[in-house]
């Protein structure tokens, strides 16, 4: 009697061992597999083992399908990274599917007609990014123009390099367009005048007459004997203004200076628009202001009238 409760208790550790082992059994295979595929494309996965059950965490990215006990068939739909995990009677693996974006009918029409440049195009619902290298300025500008031409994207984002890994230059441009009366231009008037120590021994001042030129005053000059045409040993003088100036040049170098006098009177200057536009290299920028307006068009001979709007 003293060995039946021994043996049993041998059994039951011969069970729980048994148990340990075949839970083990259920643990992941190895380590995450990768498995790249084109958009729009296929392949067939296979397993060392029979499969019970799949799960794809995306299918709008790839979508799988088990076609034989030890093959899967995987559809890449959608640019992007999910996982497949593959569970067998007693394995289980796990695959990070991979999909990159396809050629699409753009680059492939580029690449026709630009043989040997190194362009690529993404397209998203909001617009066309162009990538890569391009040989030359030119050759970038007219991928995006064909690019603008043949897709109904409204924007082109063109990050195409040049050669020596720069990049498009930029220029902003900060533009200012105003509405000037007819009398702020005739108001308009220019000075031009020497410095009072003149240039080449002479001071001289010639004004359109729509405000005071600039007077001279203190002047004093030496010269090298009382002599008719001596020459001048030094100068000095000052300047008087008799009006009040918003541009004012002049040049110490060549003795010689201009002012001009913008219309100061309140309601004769109006701002419009003062937009600053960033213009790529060698292209053009615009930008609307005001909207649309209403055109009405005459139809054909039935003199029917009708609208359509224009910027």
């Amino acid at each position: 009697m003293s060995r039946r409760p021994w043996t049993a208790q041998g059994g039951l550790l011969a069970i729980l061992v048994l148990v340990s082992v075949t839970l083990g059994a259920q643990q992941p295979t190895g380590a995450i597999q990768k498995v790249t595929l084109t958009a729009g494309r296929s392949t067939v996965l296979g397993t060392s083992f029979d499969i019970t059950r799949i799960a794809v965490t995306n299918p709008a990215v790839a979508d799988a399908v088990v076609v034989q006990p030890r093959e899967i068939l995987i559809d890449g739909r959608a640019a992007g990274t999910v996982s497949l995990i593959v569970w067998g009677a007693t394995e289980r693996a796990q695959y990070d599917l991979v999909v990159e974006p396809g050629v699409s009918t753009l680059e492939q029409r580029l690449q026709a007609l630009f043989p040997g440049e190194d362009i690529h195009v993404t397209v998203n619902d909001e617009a066309i990014i162009l990538s890569g290298r391009a040989s030359s300025n030119a050759v970038a500008l007219r991928v995006a123009e064909i690019a603008g031409a043949t897709s109904s994207k409204a924007k082109i984002v063109n990050l195409l390099e040049l050669p020596g890994g720069s990049t498009s230059q930029q220029v902003l441009l900060q533009v200012r367009f105003a509405e000037v009366s007819r009398r702020a231009l005739l108001e308009l008037g220019v000075n031009l005048f020497t410095s009072p120590t003149g240039i080449g021994n002479t001071i001289g001042r010639v004004t359109t007459q729509q405000f005071a030129a600039p007077g001279f005053s203190q002047l004093q000059w030496t010269k090298a004997s009382g002599d008719v045409g001596a020459a001048v040993t030094s100068a000095s003088g000052q300047f008087t203004f008799g009006d009040f100036l918003n541009l004012f040049l002049f040049s110490e170098r060549y003795d010689i200076g201009a002012v001009v006098r913008a219309l100061e009177t309140k309601g004769l200057f109006q701002s419009l628009a003062e937009p600053n536009l960033i213009a790529y290299n060698g292209q053009d920028a615009s930008f609307l202001a005001g909207g649309e307006i209403p055109v009405p068009v005459v139809q054909g001979t039935s003199n029917a009238v009708t609208v359509q709007w224009k910027e």
